[in-house]
């Protein structure tokens, strides 16, 4: 009789903390829906697009890190894999995600149905948020962990010997040349719904990096200076100065009179690498825009240079050293964009590459302070979620 009370006793206490447990639990910041039902070239969880076609373009990237990062700060994150799109399957969720869609298995841009842009309408104007999400060389996410000296060795090896790259390698150059749809796709989407933003099909590009104190600031803390220091050097001798080299990662910075707005709470700059500028009409408003040495130029100029990767490389230095301008140094283009729609918000961000833990090159870059994307993607959450 007294071990029969004891364990009543025991059950009714676990049954208690339970409770008081469940009472007690907070719900999330926000819901977040990640599609993956137009052919989008992102990952969550292990599940992918079921219509992506990945013959000719076997490039997936994992949004895990992002999504982990979310979670752990108290956000709900889920995929939607199963067509269409409807208000149904979007009730209860805060934000729509479409990030980087492409072309479906019969090749054609997966295109949104009028029924999906209906419900992605209504669920703006009932206060849901849409972040949307293009990127022109999704190049920097490769599935390997190798020590950089590695990656130096395959391809002194290649150079030397002809021997064959690693295949991660080959295929971080051959994205360069790579054609990607979701200008097309998000395009149509967002005149469909009546917004005034359109992702352009090009490259965002800096002369300013290594003279940038921010850039400085956070290498030295991996590189010595006088490293820094004889690469500039090499640079000028070789290229004829720095500010004739266009690099890929671009400094981002708050519009004119901006900074006070809730996107910029806690980061005073973000990168972008390899990304596409954003064009503004309407009422949509620009809310990041590349330094003042930032330029654009035209991503068709390298599609098509693939197949050899010497060829590609050879075609590509002359073009960075001597780019041919869309818009010139002082341009400033966006890379971000937002428009209130209804009693919702929508997003436009060209660029995808922030989702990943690492580089080529094994370098952070999600968690990177200098990039600033860890307190800007829980403000784009916040803002997002927040209805109008």
């Amino acid at each position: 009789m007294k071990k029969l009370t004891l364990v009543s006793l025991s059950l009714v206490l676990i049954l208690s903390t339970w409770m008081l447990n469940s009472t007690n639990a907070q719900p999330p910041r926000a819901k977040i829906l990640v599609d993956l039902t137009h052919a989008e070239r992102v990952s969550l969880d292990g599940k992918t697009s079921p219509d992506l076609l990945t013959s000719k373009n076997p490039r997936i990237l994992s949004l895990d890190t992002w999504a982990d990062f979310m979670r752990d700060n108290g956000y709900f994150m889920d995929a939607l894999t199963q067509p269409p799109i409807t208000g149904e399957k979007l009730s209860g969720y805060d934000i729509l995600m479409v990030a980087q869609p492409d072309v479906d298995k019969e090749g054609k841009p997966a295109y949104f149905s009028p029924d999906e842009v209906q419900a992605i309408q209504s669920f703006l104007e009932e206060g849901g948020g849409l972040w949307l999400v293009g990127d022109p060389v999704i190049c920097c996410d490769l599935a390997w962990e190798r020590p950089f000296m590695e990656l130096i060795t395959g391809a002194m090896e290649y150079i030397l010997f002809r021997m064959p790259l690693f295949p991660d390698v080959q295929l971080y150059f051959l994205d360069f040349s790579a054609l990607y749809h979701y200008p097309e796709v998000l395009n149509e989407l967002m005149e469909g719904l009546g917004l005034g933003m359109k992702f352009n099909f090009d490259l965002i590009l800096d002369t300013n990096l290594m003279t940038d104190p921010y850039f400085y600031q956070g290498m030295a803390s991996a590189v010595p200076p006088q490293i820094l220091n004889q690469a500039w050097v090499m640079v000028k001798n070789v290229a004829g100065g720095w500010e004739n080299l266009g690099m890929g990662m671009t400094l981002i910075l708050p519009e004119d009179n901006d900074a006070a707005h809730p996107l910029w709470e806690g980061v005073d700059r973000f990168m972008v690498g390899w990304g596409c500028s954003v064009d503004v009409a309407g009422e949509a408003k620009a809310i990041g825009r590349g330094s003042k040495t930032a330029f654009t130029i035209d991503r068709m100029g390298i599609v098509g240079m693939g197949g050899d990767i010497v060829t590609l490389v050879t075609n590509l230095v002359p073009l960075f050293l001597n780019p041919s301008f869309l818009k010139p140094p002082g341009g400033q283009p966006v890379a971000m964009a937002i428009e209130e729609h209804g009693r919702g918000k929508v997003l436009a961000w060209g660029d995808l590459n922030w989702v990943q833990k690492e580089v080529w090159v094994g370098v952070e870059i999600f968690h990177d302070p200098y990039c600033g994307y860890e307190q800007l993607v829980l403000n784009i959450a916040d803002y997002l979620s927040s209805k109008a």
